[in-house]
């Protein structure tokens, strides 16, 4: 089984799930309705026993389930940021959610111009994950736009070839009744 990479602190990440969600007044049901981690998922966080090799998927549901701007709980997770220890953080704003990165960053790295400049590409960085993110959400719209409409296109075409079906069999019909009339003998 393959080791849990030395960067992710879980039981940082679980102590301040824990938090966030008894200072929100949110039941575990009310988080896992929301899009969040299921049931048994959150109890293991809570509990302080929740590891992931790939905690991606988990973590993008915390965010939903919190209702925080997409990437927040991996900043938990990776960089130790707490937003319960942030006044005025509030989730799903991304202005918010940049000013609570970038202050939560420069309080971890100490002055100097070579860690303004790191604030700056990370705050760079967050914004170009903003932009990232509407613009799949735009694709993702458009793709849905572009499937209804061949859905659209198939039925009319299946739609247009049952009428020349029945037109075809109805023809079918007269012309071997017709063919049956020459075959009887006449009068």
């Amino acid at each position: 089984m393959p080791s849990t990479p030395a960067q992710y602190d879980f039981r940082f990440f679980c102590d301040v799930f824990k938090r966030w969600r008894h200072q929100s007044g949110d039941s575990q049901d009310v988080v896992a309705r929301r899009g969040g981690p299921s049931k048994p998922i959150i109890k293991a966080i809570e509990d302080g026993t929740w590891t992931s090799v790939r905690p991606k998927s988990t973590l993008d549901k915390v965010d939903k389930g919190f209702q925080w701007p997409a990437g927040t709980a991996w900043k938990v997770l990776t960089l130790q940021l707490d937003p319960t220890a942030t006044e005025g953080f509030v989730g799903g704003s991304v202005q918010a959610h940049q000013q609570y990165v970038s202050s939560s960053v420069s309080e971890q790295v100490e002055g100097g111009k070579q860690d303004a400049e790191v604030l700056r590409a990370i705050t760079s960085m967050s914004a170009a994950l903003d932009q990232l993110v509407t613009g799949q959400r735009h694709l993702a719209e458009r793709v849905d736009v572009g499937q209804q409409s061949l859905v659209e296109r198939v039925d009319a075409v299946a739609a247009g070839s049952d009428a020349r079906f029945a037109a075809l069999e109805a023809g079918l019909r007269e012309l071997s009744e017709r063919v049956e009339q020459l075959e009887e003998p006449g009068p």
